[in-house]
């Protein structure tokens, strides 16, 4: 309660107004802090929008997952109803293809290969052992 005490004092010194009537422990706010309350609400209310719409922009696209033909056909060909019920609904472009791709030219999200781990560039999470 301290803080926001303080907040309220700086405020009204700034703005040179009473922003509350103080009586005794209540406060109940003038009606210019009314006003000032009600814009600041719909200055919130568009930065939220701004904000949710960028999210929506943002997790339109299908998750694109590039895997090696031998680990499609022998493995996750026997997982891929679960990986995408996992998904929650999100889209899934999947592409089968032995080459190494540019993931960020050809916008490439996850990458499933065989080998060490050790590519330039790259982050690699092991998830299965040999």
């Amino acid at each position: 309660h301290g803080a926001v005490s303080q907040q309220i004092r700086r405020l009204e010194a700034e703005f040179g107004l009473r922003l509350f009537h103080r009586q005794g422990n209540a406060m109940a706010p003038t009606p210019v802090a009314a006003a000032l309350a009600s814009r600041v609400s719909e200055a919130l209310a568009v930065l939220e929008r701004g904000v949710d719409e960028l999210r929506s922009d943002a997790d339109c696209g299908p998750l694109v997952l590039t895997v090696v033909s031998h680990f499609a056909t022998r493995w996750l060909a026997r997982r891929l109803a679960r990986l995408t019920d996992d998904l929650g609904g999100e889209r899934l472009t999947l592409r089968v293809e032995d080459r190494m791709v540019d993931f960020f030219s050809e916008r490439v999200d996850v990458g499933l290969r065989h080998g060490s781990g050790d590519w330039p560039g790259l982050e690699a999470t092991p998830l299965l052992m040999d």
